[in-house]
């Protein structure tokens, strides 16, 4: 078995510098192991790159276009069929022991199985206990290890793109990520593991959580604000109404826009009027975009 850790960056040298800092503590858990800087859109990344080429098993590879899922399936594509994937984001310090947990998970588990581990906020400030319930899941502390070693799921579970794994076989199978998804989207969607995810469980993949997998996700003091929380989950919601639209969802998105819309002037400075009017726009403009290209797809299969 093959493993890659896919590493991609934009525009964010620090941050970068710190996520292979750690990895470079941990070096004797890279044995069989690649790693791979993938930049794109940026320039800045080469230079930190080549610092460590002598004490971790590293390779770069730039991307002109700014676009995430398409520079990480450039990759993907030249890699050995039998590979095993580890993803992390720039943003990250790796924990010791996170490297081969993973590895012990994909030898235990094999193909048709993608797994997740444990993402720890490291804020620059802590955050507002008003602002707390709205945060996104990578400004919070996510383990859904219920104290269990490894813990399967029967049903769908989204893992934090920032820390988890699949196999290379698997994900290409169900397409690899989209490019309309992620950083650099012409949609301006995020939500790019949630749909590669999506596609792996709808093609046979179980989700297994390994809790001694571990990240620490650092959290910049804009990140904890009431705007950044409201611009997340306008962006989340948008994957959610065009992948995975239903009209009892939709209605109950309604009720709560016309709620929040009702109330915000009487309750300016409440988060959870933003945030509910946030999610439903983002689900509505979702919602509009899957049945434009529904309605595109049509006309030409009638040509």
């Amino acid at each position: 078995m093959n493993f890659q850790i896919l590493l991609p960056t934009h525009n964010r040298q620090n941050l970068l510098q710190r996520c292979l800092n750690s990895l470079d503590k941990m070096a004797v858990e890279l044995t069989d192991t690649t790693l791979h800087v993938i930049e794109n859109g940026s320039v800045v990344a080469e230079e930190i790159v080549k610092r460590y080429e002598e004490r971790l098993p590293i390779k770069y590879h730039h991307f002109a276009e700014g676009n995430k899922s398409l520079a990480l399936n450039a990759v993907i594509n030249t890699l050995p069929v039998n590979s095993f994937l580890i993803f992390f984001d720039d943003d990250v310090a790796i924990r010791p022991g996170t490297i081969s947990a993973f590895q012990a998970a994909a030898e235990q588990y094999g193909t048709k199985h993608y797994f997740g581990g444990i993402l720890y906020p490291d804020y620059d400030v802590l955050p507002e206990p008003k602002v707390v319930p709205f945060l996104p899941p990578s400004a919070r502390k996510i383990d859904h290890s219920k104290g269990h070693e490894y813990r399967e799921f029967r049903a769908f579970r989204f893992f934090m793109g920032a820390v988890w794994a699949c196999f290379a076989e698997d994900l290409v199978r169900a397409g690899g990520f989209d490019k309309q998804f992620g950083p650099g989207a012409n949609s301006g969607a995020r939500g790019q593991e949630t749909d590669a995810q999506i596609r792996l469980h709808e093609t046979g993949g179980q989700a297994v959580f390994v809790r001694a997998a571990g990240v620490d996700h650092y959290v910049a003091s804009h990140m904890v604000t009431a705007d950044y929380a409201v611009e997340r989950i306008f962006l989340a919601s948008i994957h959610k109404g065009e992948q995975q639209a239903g009209f009892v969802h939709g209605v109950g998105m309604l009720v709560k826009l016309v709620f929040s819309v009702l109330l915000l002037p009487l309750q300016p400075r409440s988060v959870g009027h933003r945030y509910r009017i946030a999610k439903a726009a983002g689900y509505f403009r979702g919602l509009a975009k899957g049945a434009g290209k529904a309605n595109k797809e049509g006309s030409y299969r009638t040509i």
